[in-house]
């Protein structure tokens, strides 16, 4: 009887013990929503976009730009 506590409590430890271990490396490898390497933007859900041809950095009102180059 007490060898079955104590292999119930060995498998209990070693679960634990993997799973802090695979928490603590999904955390450390997680990517963070925005800009990444490449030019690509990872969006909030997930997905990570690419987007076609030049980036052009606009103010705060990108309506109201002028497309003159001075």
């Amino acid at each position: 009887m007490p060898s079955r506590h104590l292999a119930r409590l060995f498998i209990a430890i070693v679960v634990v013990t993997v799973g802090i271990g695979a928490t603590a490396l999904a955390v450390r490898h997680r990517a963070l929503v925005g800009v990444q390497d490449g030019g690509r933007f990872l969006v909030p859900n997930g997905q990570a976009l690419t987007p076609a041809g030049t980036h052009i950095e606009v103010n705060d009102r990108p309506l109201g730009t002028s497309t003159r180059s001075s």
